[in-house]
């Protein structure tokens, strides 16, 4: 998590045009030509914030300002034009405005906090007859910090993968976290509510023999869970093309880090805290 931090407080997030807004040109280029013969090729168009960075299968990306159809056209003939040896073509074109950009970044820091909100009230609600002094909204507050601890572990591997190869943040990237938050929680929920049975029925012993009972009777289904989806996910990843591989990838992270924070960070979370009411 430290390290997750510091990569954010780095290097932040590299935004793709679905947030910042702009023009994304991806084309296929056979034989390929120099980026910096590219970039002086069309210094006369006098686009703004003009990156091209090069991506697999022999393709260029072309990320600029905002730019009409016809500008694309005229950029991808100057390009045949200055390099008539290579083969050029258009895999995809994406134009997103300033206003669309700026409302989807509102809209999907609207999603993540609204989940969350959901997801305590949830848990309070379904671990309403648990037995005193234990509390429903201490079960799911320390669900959401596991939740969060995932969260995190994957927004920071994606600072770093920005950072060191170019990997943007895409509206995709926020359904991926969603995924994730979803994910965590149901299997936290699991150990949970064996540790609820377990109060309900004032099965002998202290909380933390209770809860770390709860782990280890729920520990099978918990890693299998993990690992079949697991086991999918990677097929996926492998199996499928370049155009949703960043976004398997946050859900192989997210569950490898889910399964963990599951059985290692939420129930520890939750005797700690419940220790502290116990010495008070």
């Amino acid at each position: 998590m430290f390290l997750a931090i510091l990569a954010l407080s780095l290097w932040g997030l590299n935004l793709g045009i679905d947030f910042k807004g702009g023009s994304l040109l991806e084309m296929q280029m056979d034989p390929r030509a120099k980026i910096g013969e590219m970039e002086k090729s069309l210094s006369g168009f006098n686009l703004k914030n003009l990156k091209i960075t090069p991506s697999e299968q022999k393709k260029y990306i072309v990320r600029t300002e905002q730019i009409s159809e016809k500008q694309k056209n005229q950029i991808l003939e100057k390009l045949q034009k200055q390099f008539s040896k290579s083969q050029i073509t258009e895999t995809r074109f994406e134009t997103v405005g300033p206003v669309v950009s700026k409302d989807l970044t509102t809209k999907a820091l609207w999603a993540v906090f609204i989940a969350t909100i959901a997801i305590i009230l949830y848990i309070a609600w379904a671990f309403k007859s648990i037995p005193k002094p234990a509390n429903s909204f201490k079960f799911g507050i320390s669900a959401i910090i596991a939740m969060l601890h995932d969260l995190l572990i994957v927004i920071g591997v994606f600072s770093l993968l920005g950072h060191f190869f170019n990997v943007e943040i895409d509206t995709l990237f926020i359904t991926a976290l969603l995924t994730i938050m979803g994910y965590s929680v149901n299997d936290t929920i699991v150990i949970y509510d064996r540790i609820r049975e377990s109060l309900i029925k004032r099965t002998e012993g202290d909380f933390k023999t209770i809860a770390n009972t709860a782990i280890v009777e729920t520990l099978p289904r918990s890693l299998n869970t993990g690992m079949t989806a697991l086991f999918a996910l990677i097929v996926l990843y492998i199996v499928l093309g370049s155009s949703i591989k960043f976004f398997l990838l946050a859900l192989i992270l997210g569950i490898i880090s889910g399964t963990y924070s599951s059985i290692c960070i939420a129930p520890p979370i939750l005797v700690f805290w419940h220790k502290q009411i116990g010495r008070k």
